[in-house]
């Protein structure tokens, strides 16, 4: 998405709250989970991507940008055209942060507490899943972190091409190590 660089501040840093910890290790994800690379060291900028259905976790990976960047060029210009228009007509992602960082300095629950594209409540007895950026043991408070509920994730998808859902079916079968097409990734483009 084509959104306004920001600048961030202390107040835009935090640890790295349990939410975004691996399920698999109980701590913080170590390696990017498609090349490898540390994620501890205080250089690397990733994004974690979690699902979740009746509070259980159905999914979880870390990327590094380098790798999503790849991710990217993989995907077809239309799907990604279509993608961003339906996050940004849906959601005015400045405000939404504007709002956020007002409301209340650094992280807490109401980054994640609603649907980024419905802005309704996330059910946590039906699928959802949360996306962050980190850099390090930090979460970053950029136009990250957010929530997407299962259903929105399902419409998203279905706006993508077949070659970039059996793209992406490759990504989850290859990284999550399950099947293609059990899992919606619109948020990772």
């Amino acid at each position: 998405m084509n959104l306004p660089s920001l600048t961030l501040g202390e107040d835009d840093l935090t640890p790295t709250p349990e939410l975004f910890h691996s399920f698999e290790t109980d701590g913080p994800f170590e390696c990017c989970s498609q090349c490898g690379v540390s994620l501890l060291d205080g250089q690397t900028h990733y994004v974690i991507e979690k699902g979740f259905h009746r509070n259980e976790t159905t999914f979880e990976y870390a990327l590094c940008l380098q790798c999503i960047q790849q991710l990217r060029t993989e995907i077809s210009p239309a799907s990604m055209k279509l993608l961003e228009h339906h996050f940004t007509e849906r959601c005015d992602f400045v405000a939404r942060r504007d709002n956020l960082t007002e409301t209340c300095k650094g992280w807490h629950e109401g980054w994640v507490d609603t649907c980024v594209l419905s802005n309704r409540p996330i059910d946590k007895s039906k699928p959802w899943q949360v996306l962050g950026q980190f850099c390090g043991d930090q979460l970053l408070l950029t136009y990250l972190p957010y929530a997407l509920s299962g259903e929105e994730a399902d419409i998203a998808s279905q706006r993508l091409s077949r070659q970039t859902r059996e793209r992406l079916d490759q990504f989850i079968d290859d990284v999550l190590g399950v099947p293609g097409g059990t899992v919606n990734l619109p948020s990772l483009i």
